[in-house]
């Protein structure tokens, strides 16, 4: 104890800086190996150890699985910060790893995400205005209790908000093409809400 708290008193702060970097260019080295390829970070998220991981909502749960597991991490925009201290290791990094690939196991694709795939479905992780130029007024979803309501979305083409009926000023294609749209938005705002699609329950 007295030789750990004699390091600490003694380190400069060039030797904090550059040890804690080293840990994170540690874990970033190993992080695609851990957890995938869907892992996200720029060269500033790597200075600072900011991930996103899939869509925002995977993102949110595992953060929740670290900061379970006791992990000093935090949330910012919704990226998670890894912030290493003095004391930490490349074991402690390890460790990290370990647990968020257990983590990202259990985030596996449902049968509800691998429908969407072969159907060729991305679900967005932002969701686009409802028309060009607009930026709706009221919330994408609300809770109340273990129930979630979505906001109704607009049928667009282009950007451009599409009215009439089908058959007359719309054609069909053009009204199944938008039907088709906002399905997926809804699906993306659900899954932004509770992160995995299977948990979902129709009322």
């Amino acid at each position: 104890m007295e030789a750990s708290a004699k390091f600490v008193l003694d380190a400069s702060p060039a030797l904090i800086r550059d040890h804690n970097q080293a840990l994170i260019n540690y874990f970033f080295e190993r992080l695609p190996e851990a957890i995938g390829s869907r892992v996200r970070a720029g060269l500033a998220a790597r200075v600072f150890g900011c991930i996103e991981v899939g869509s925002r909502g995977d993102t949110e749960s595992l953060y929740q699985t670290l900061r379970d597991e006791r992990f000093v991490v935090a949330l910012r925009e919704g990226k998670i910060r890894v912030a290493p201290h003095l004391l930490n290791s490349t074991q402690d990094i390890d460790r990290l790893l370990v647990v968020m690939a257990k983590a990202r196991r259990k985030q596996g694709m449902s049968p509800i995400d691998e429908r969407l795939k072969s159907l060729n479905i991305v679900l967005p992780d932002v969701m686009p205005p409802v028309v060009d130029g607009y930026v709706p007024a009221f919330a994408p979803l609300t809770r109340s209790g273990d129930q979630i309501h979505l906001s109704g979305r607009l049928g667009k083409e282009g950007g451009k908000l599409l009215c009439g009926k089908v058959g007359e000023e719309i054609s069909l294609d053009q009204g199944k093409l938008a039907a088709r749209h906002v399905a997926i938005e809804l699906l993306a705002v659900l899954k932004a809400a509770i992160a995995n699609l299977a948990a979902f329950e129709e009322s």
